[in-house]
């Protein structure tokens, strides 16, 4: 490989795969995480946008920065946070995924991508 690489059951993946890998994960993640999110408001009775919903996502994604030990995690926890609500984006799910942008402080952010407005 002329890319740096890591090896896994003998094969060898470039960073580009690892991305593309990465990028493909992250927006099957979110397509599941709004399904489930859809599933459980209707279940509920609540709207999909509504402050209890979101905060459901907050309090998990917290709880989870909160215990993690990798620094790296830490140092990248904004980026990380915004790939988790761009990979919201799902036809049913856009009033969820503004709902957790806001409620994660991500407006501006979620205002220079164009999610809101």
């Amino acid at each position: 490989c002329n890319y740096k690489y890591i090896h896994t059951s003998n094969s060898c993946f470039d960073d580009k795969d690892c991305a593309m890998s990465a990028l493909r994960c992250t927006s099957a993640f979110g397509k599941l995480c709004c399904t489930v999110a859809l599933l459980y408001c209707s279940d509920e009775n609540k709207k999909l946008d509504s402050n209890e919903c979101a905060e459901i996502f907050r309090d998990v994604i917290l709880s989870e920065f909160e215990s993690e030990k990798d620094p790296a995690v830490k140092i990248a926890k904004d980026d990380i946070k915004i790939s988790f609500v761009m990979s919201l984006d799902h036809d049913a799910a856009k009033l969820l995924q503004i709902a957790v942008g806001k409620i994660l402080g991500l407006s501006s952010v979620m205002k220079i991508t164009g999610i809101i407005r």
